[in-house]
């Protein structure tokens, strides 16, 4: 088994396991990264899981809007929904009067609640 095939099992235990954790978005954000990557080129499955790491964790520091919004404008050619979430990064920069966009309605969302489900490969 691999280190990047062992992390992905890890991490998604994390996120089974333990849906009500203050890290899952933390935990979201490295699956994203691992799915992006050299070894796995699950460009889909990565924008999945860094939609929600900022949507279970809206006040994250972590460039996860911008990793998806780039993923879907160069990878997945999703110009609409890549438009949507490059205007949600600037919100999201400039504190919290501003409009947070979709994380909003995931707040304190468990593991549970996602919608829509996650890609199939």
């Amino acid at each position: 088994m691999t280190t990047s095939a062992r992390a992905e099992i890890l991490l998604q235990q994390l996120l089974t396991n333990y849906p009500e954790s203050d890290k899952i978005g933390d935990t979201a954000y490295q699956l994203g990264d691992l799915y992006e990557s050299k070894a796995y080129k699950q460009y889909r499955r990565a924008a999945y899981y860094y939609e929600r790491s900022f949507q279970w964790n809206p006040t994250t520091q972590l460039d996860a809007r911008m990793k998806a919004a780039r993923l879907y404008d160069h990878q997945l050619v999703d110009r609409k929904r890549a438009a949507e979430l490059y205007q949600e990064v600037i919100p999201a920069r400039h504190g919290p009067e501003a409009p947070s966009g979709s994380g909003e309605a995931h707040q304190g969302a468990g593991w549970g609640a996602l919608t829509p489900h996650e890609p199939e490969v």
